[in-house]
């Protein structure tokens, strides 16, 4: 029985769990014991690395099962609107142990009062907002988190409680204190992003508190590569909402990829755990498939990691990306690394499309890579991919297999609907890439790598086994209880 792989402490904080594995359902009314001081950094762990404490090995089988719970609630759901064809397993094992602990590049904490009554507390939120008890856990005992950020993180703390300005727990609070981002690369470079709410403040006195900052992290021994300072009003700002600016060091971060350099800028995307997207990477290169006649149409490109990568596989690469941060980056990183035939696109990708396929007008042969995040796709945008006849391959990549939008953007593809321009596709192969967090909740970090081709075959599911979550070790050959295909195809 799936529960018994649990640790006792595991309940009930997961509606994904809820929702998709009824073998834990008999935990899943328990309740949590009540947050304390000498508890909150358990009940943190168990919140945010349910798994940690459970041998690797069953983390992947409870891991497999919570998967396959999913998929089978997705293709009941899709079946229903789509011709179906049986589809089987096959577990795939890395030469290598992954990494399990301290391999996250990116983490943000926020200010909000600790147990212990410092209103100053920076960390991670554990409570219940509807009882207005939330409190701040310091990320001390989370084994996924680096302990230089940890440190950085505790220097920066430090640093807040000495400050005469107060912590900003909403937004209409007159609080100035808002959160600290980190990000960083293998190398140990450290990019630190200080989030704050300016409310009425003379400049004068932002400006000493930016100086007196530096000056206490220097005096700490703590030396960032980059040290951002943001003015936000918002609930979420991006540097064309808000001030963003460079107070310290270096202006971009710079991570290496399978040979390969990219440009980070503070608000641009790159995947949290670079040694589990190496393994993406390379998996996606082998079922794509790429040659020379190929042209890679790279949607929500990012910093342009895919194009760039597959750059000397293909003829060329077109990708459009919306967010100006990641097109800038995605610009330089061809520069970067000296790619000639490659070439991005700024804008929405609903309103780009028509325009990129006038420069494809006679390309007949084209694979397109959707990374959109957990969001999925436009309406719009599965209809122009249906409109378009060169596209033989989409491979579809999906860090939320149940969001509803991603969901929706499959069963478009899928559908034989009149009232649908263009052919459908059919589901050929799925590839299962697990990984990228040591989490069972909490956003269900794993990535599902959807392969469409133009004719319909038997749908073969691989999971790869990388870092943290993933298939167990040994082979499986299995047909799931009678599950049809979803399967892609023109």
């Amino acid at each position: 029985m799936l529960y018994r792989l649990f640790p006792s402490r595991l309940i009930s904080i997961n509606k994904c769990i809820r929702k998709y594995s009824g073998k834990v359902n008999a935990l899943v009314n328990k309740v949590l014991e009540p947050i304390v001081d000498n508890n909150q950094f358990v009940i943190l762990e168990d919140i945010i690395t349910p798994l940690a404490r459970t041998p690797y090995e069953r983390q992947l089988r409870i891991k497999l099962q919570l998967i396959l719970d999913i998929l089978t609630d997705f293709y009941f759901s899709i079946e229903k609107k789509t011709s179906s064809r049986k589809y089987k397993i096959f577990p795939f094992s890395p030469s290598v142990w992954p990494v399990l602990e301290h391999y996250r590049n990116k983490d943000e904490f926020s200010v909000q009062r600790g147990f212990d009554g410092d209103e100053k507390t920076f960390g991670l939120f554990c409570g219940k907002s509807s009882e207005g008890k939330v409190y701040a856990v310091r990320p001390t005992h989370l084994i996924n988190i680096k302990p230089e950020h940890k440190r950085v993180l505790q220097v920066f703390e430090n640093f807040v409680k000495k400050s005469p300005l107060p912590p900003c727990y909403r937004l209409d609070d007159g609080g100035y204190w808002r959160q600290l981002l980190l990000r960083s690369n293998l190398k140990g470079d450290i990019m630190a992003i200080v989030i704050v709410h300016p409310q009425n403040y003379l400049k004068e006195k932002i400006e000493t508190e930016k100086k007196q900052l530096v000056q206490h992290f220097l005096e700490n021994n703590v030396y960032l590569h980059s040290l951002y300072h943001q003015q936000c009003k918002n609930v979420q700002c991006t540097k064309e909402t808000s001030d963003l600016s460079l107070i310290y060091g270096e202006a971009y971060l710079y991570e290496d990829l399978l040979g390969r350099k990219f440009r980070i800028s503070p608000d641009s995307f790159f995947y949290i755990n670079v040694e589990a997207t190496k393994v993406l990477c390379e998996e996606v290169m082998k079922i794509a498939e790429f040659n020379q006649s190929v042209t890679l149409l790279d949607i929500c490109c990012g910093v342009g990691i895919f194009s760039i990568l597959y750059s000397n596989l293909v003829r060329n690469c077109i990708g459009i990306e919306q967010k100006s941060s990641c097109f800038e980056d995605a610009l330089i990183n061809l520069s970067l690394n000296n790619i000639h035939n490659c070439e991005f696109s700024f804008g929405q990708v609903e309103t780009r499309l028509k325009s990129v396929y006038n420069v494809l007008e006679n390309v007949n042969n084209v694979t397109v890579i959707v990374n959109s995040g957990r969001s999925g796709l436009h309406p719009r945008t599965i209809k122009l991919l249906r409109q378009f006849p060169a596209i033989n391959k989409i491979l579809y990549i999906s860090a939320n297999l149940q969001h509803k939008n991603t969901q929706r953007n499959f069963q478009d593809l899928l559908k034989n609907d009149s009232k649908k321009t263009g052919q459908a596709f059919k589901l050929r192969t799925t590839f299962l890439v697990v990984g990228f967090e040591l989490m069972a909740v909490n956003g269900w970090s794993f990535s599902t790598l959807w392969k469409v081709l133009s004719e319909g075959m038997d749908l073969e599911l691989l999971a790869i086994s990388v870092p943290l979550v993933s298939a167990p070790s040994t082979s499986v050959d299995v047909e799931l209880i009678s599950l049809h295909q979803g399967v892609f195809a023109r």
